[in-house]
Parts: structure tokens; C-alpha cells; sequence
């Protein structure tokens, strides 16, 4: 099974839990655009189990053979491995296939045991109204406690939003964060990072928010619609805006902002070691989390 669409009156949504569990489209009736990014040309077949090198060549093989668009777990590493040669770019559960368990009209429901570890994931997809929601939960089977960085990661299309803006509920200061892994400060901001360029600038800039409410929106200035996001801030107290806009120098093509939901406050595991903030998951522990997108007619 290569994927499995939901529809109702205003949304049509496509999911390939062969694939990584990624949602590859949010089709709007009303616009009739799908507001997530897509990577041209590429297909969602099952993947064969094939995780790719660990490290920093996991970044590669994501981006050539895993890596389609749309909206996919991190888990149960988020971000860049940095310096641990160990983990994989995102984690393994975007790089396997998941097996379905349930399937309704509007509901989606997929398992998946790591490799290498006892964690089983279960990860479900309900579309309501123009409100997509994924819901993950994640069960410690082993009798050793595991520690873990986890996020989600939408990806949008710029061009159904250019000309919007991003904004947050909460009185925020952002920072920038360094992706290099030789640990130099965080930069300042020098650009209006909420608002989304008419046209593709080459930005590429990983921008990161503490974000207590768990609410953030994004407008169109093209179409007359807006995106609401809500995230559980008790796992997923921070969110990173990436901000790719065609740049020059990337190994990655494509005009694309992301909005990530994320367990620490950085880009890569690095950072949640040294800052202390990686989730401990016990033995026999559980942990549950839920994300939604939806899309209203402004």
C-alpha cells in the first residue's frame, strides 16, 4: 500500500505510511492548491527497510532517497546527528515503512517498532472539517530507559503563502541557530523573519522560537486563507521555522519553509545533549503528543 487519501467536503488529505508515514498532501477545495511542499518529481514507494549511513551522511541519503515533501515524523532523533556518528538525520521512523492497523474515512492509524530499539511507535491521522491532526505515541518496551529528541516536520509550499506572514501568539525572541557543530554563538536576526518573500530570496536559516502557547498562524497574501498550527508544548515546548528559499549553496533544491515542533532548543542532537534536554523515556513509559493543521477561509 503506497498511500491512502482522506476527503471530506473542504480537504483532501494523501498519506503514505509505506513511507516514512508522510502526509505528501493537504489539498484546500477552496484554493484547490496543495498548501504542502512537494519534491518535484519524486514518488512515495514503500521503503524497503534501509536506513542509509548513520552521522552526517545520513543528511545526504535523506534528501536524495527518503526525502519527498509534505509533513513527516522526527523520531526518535530531531534534527541534524552533529557529532554523533550513531544517529541519523530525523531518525529512523520517516526512513521506514509503517504498517497499517486501522483505516476509516477519516482516520488513519499505523504502527512501527524501531530498529535497533524496543520503542513502538503508533501514529494516527484524523481528518475533521479542514483540521488535519496527527497524533503520536510512543511506548518504551525494553527494561532500560532510552533517551530520545522527537518533532514534527510540515513542510509548505512559499508560493501558496508568498507575501504572508508567520505569527506567533506569544511575545517571542527568536534566535538563529548555528548548524555547524563547532558550538559558536547563536547569530542575531538582521531580516523581518515573519514575513514570506514574494518570490524565492536564497535564504536557508534554521530560526528557533520558545513558544508556550503552541500556536502559531501563517496568511496568505495570494489566496484568501490562512493556516492555524497547534502542538502539545508539554513534549514540544519549541518550534523551529526553516526558511529554505531556493538558496545557492545547498545540496537540497526547493522553495520551501517548514514549521518543526521540537522536543530542544536546537538544530542538531548536540545541543540537546550539552543543554541537558533530551526526553528520558523509562522503562515501560509512554508518551503521547498530537499536532494539527487546519485551514480556514479568512
Amino acid at each position: 500500500m503506497t498511500s491512502i487519501v482522506l476527503e471530506n467536503d473542504s480537504t483532501v488529505v494523501e498519506c503514505s505510511p509505506g513511507h516514512g508515514f508522510t502526509i505528501t498532501s493537504i489539498f484546500n477545495k477552496f484554493i484547490q492548491k496543495n498548501i504542502l511542499w512537494e519534491v518535484p518529481g519524486k514518488s512515495t514507494p514503500n521503503l524497503d527497510g534501509d536506513l542509509g549511513p548513520s552521522g552526517n551522511d545520513s543528511i545526504k541519503y535523506f534528501n536524495d532517497e527518503i526525502l519527498v515533501g509534505g509533513w513527516f515524523p522526527m523520531f526518535p532523533t530531531a534534527g541534524l546527528p552533529g557529532e554523533e556518528s550513531n544517529q541519523w538525520m530525523h531518525g529512523t521512523a520517516p526512513r521506514l515503512p509503517w504498517e497499517v492497523i486501522y483505516h476509516d474515512e477519516s482516520t488513519i492509524t499505523a504502527e512501527l517498532t524501531l530498529n535497533g530499539s524496543e520503542i513502538k511507535l503508533t501514529r494516527t491521522l484524523k481528518l475533521v472539517d479542514s483540521k488535519v491532526s496527527v497524533e503520536m505515541f510512543a511506548f518504551n518496551q525494553s527494561s532500560e530507559p532510552v533517551k530520545i529528541t522527537f518533532g514534527e516536520h510540515p513542510c509548505f509550499d512559499r508560493k501558496i503563502f508568498a507575501g504572508g506572514r508567520v505569527r506567533l501568539s506569544d511575545q517571542v525572541n527568536p534566535w538563529v541557530e548555528d548548524v555547524n557543530f563547532e558550538g559558536s554563538e547563536n547569530q542575531e536576526i538582521t531580516w523581518n523573519w515573519s514575513e514570506i518573500p514574494d518570490f524565492p530570496d536564497g535564504r536557508h536559516e534554521h530560526i528557533l522560537f520558545k513558544a508556550p502557547s503552541g500556536h502559531v498562524e501563517v496568511t496568505s497574501a495570494k489566496f484568501d486563507i490562512s493556516i492555524q498550527m497547534n502542538f502539545d508544548t508539554s513534549f514540544l515546548p519549541y518550534l523551529l521555522l526553516w526558511e529554505h528559499f531556493d538558496p545557492v549553496d545547498s545540496n537540497l533544491s526547493g522553495d520551501v519553509f517548514g514549521l518543526e515542533p521540537i522536543s530542544y532548543g536546537g538544530t542538531h542532537v548536540g545541543k540537546a545533549i550539552g543543554r541537558r534536554e533530551e526526553t528520558v523515556l523509562p522503562p515501560k513509559g509512554t508518551l503521547k503528543f498530537t499536532t494539527n493543521i487546519m485551514v480556514n477561509r479568512r
